[in-house]
């Protein structure tokens, strides 16, 4: 069993830790949504993000942001939306982010990663996470509108890997693509990319109003599944089925308006850490984050990288 957790390009093992008594100076990991504008409209969006979304906020509040996490402690940033791309000014964030020691990870459709953008972004990317969710043009369409499709997803991975990145493919498993898992499978084997998450659909954002439709009846007999097409797969493609403990979507996360919350996507619920990230001194991070309980930093961490997603 294998850590599917890579950081700057190599595998991390080890002991995972106890909940008990288990306590962090801040988050390993941020999860930020940069915009919840977004080309696509995918039925299990779990941010509700749309085409006519507001951009979100201006870079000198992002980069006042990016600065207090750093300075919290926080190591690990996955910039995603909505679509950070269809901002004009994503290198520049994600510049910003990797000098202050923030180790970006970007989470794309993968639709405008171009081969210049890829090359561009590249040396301030510790990841490039790009979806591909089927390789039919038509259920690609159903499940996430009719902007973009495969093809782009495809290309999104080989200019990330042609540019040095590192990539990571997600695909959200639900009950209209679990049928052709395969397939999917077969595009991620041909692919550069070293690692393959698989998430179940989250009960947040559209997700909550359709998972009624889109959930996986039986997520122990998805992981089974999955586990039987990872044993015909090349042996340093690092598999992870994510979604089948509670622990998985409890997440420390940050708006596009800059807000830090503490996220439980299994339970729809936030609860805002009422930080100024203009004014707030470091101090008062560390004291919001103490009043956190044990349990939930814990589950933060297991979000973060746990050796038993592994497949």
């Amino acid at each position: 069993m294998r850590d599917p957790f890579c950081y700057r390009g190599n595998f991390w093992f080890g002991d995972f830790p106890r909940p008990e008594g288990f306590s962090l100076r801040a988050p390993i990991s941020v999860s930020w949504m940069v915009t919840r504008r977004c080309q696509s409209a995918c039925i299990f969006c779990c941010t509700d993000s749309h085409s006519r979304a507001p951009l979100g906020a201006d870079i000198a509040t992002i980069k006042r942001a990016l600065d207090r996490l750093s300075e919290w402690g926080a190591l690990r940033l996955i910039a995603g939306g909505g679509e950070p791309l269809v901002r004009h000014d994503i290198a520049d964030i994600l510049d910003h982010a990797s000098g202050r020691g923030l180790a970006p990870t970007l989470a794309t459709n993968g639709f405008l990663l171009d081969a210049g953008m890829a090359k561009r972004l590249a040396p301030s990317v510790m990841q490039f996470q790009i979806s591909l969710d089927s390789v039919r043009p038509d259920e690609y369409a159903a499940l996430r509108g009719a902007a973009g499709g495969p093809h782009l997803a495809l290309r999104a991975i080989e200019n990330a890997a042609d540019a040095g990145g590192n990539v990571r493919v997600v695909t959200v498993l639900n009950s209209r693509n679990i049928d052709h898992l395969e397939e999917v499978a077969a595009a991620v084997e041909r692919s550069a990319a070293t690692q393959w998450f698989l998430f179940a659909v989250l009960p947040s954002g559209r997700g909550a109003r359709l998972q009624h439709k889109l959930g996986l009846r039986d997520l122990a007999a998805a992981r089974g599944r999955v586990a039987d097409v990872r044993k015909n797969l090349r042996d340093d493609l690092a598999v992870c089925f994510w979604g089948d403990s509670a622990d998985d979507s409890v997440a420390v996360y940050l708006t596009e308006d800059c807000q830090i919350e503490l996220k439980d996507y299994s339970t729809n619920s936030r609860r805002n850490l009422n930080l100024d990230l203009g004014s707030a001194l470091v101090t008062d991070y560390h004291n919001a984050w103490r009043q956190i309980d044990a349990g939930a930093k814990h589950a933060t961490l297991k979000n973060f990288v746990s050796p038993v997603r592994a497949v």
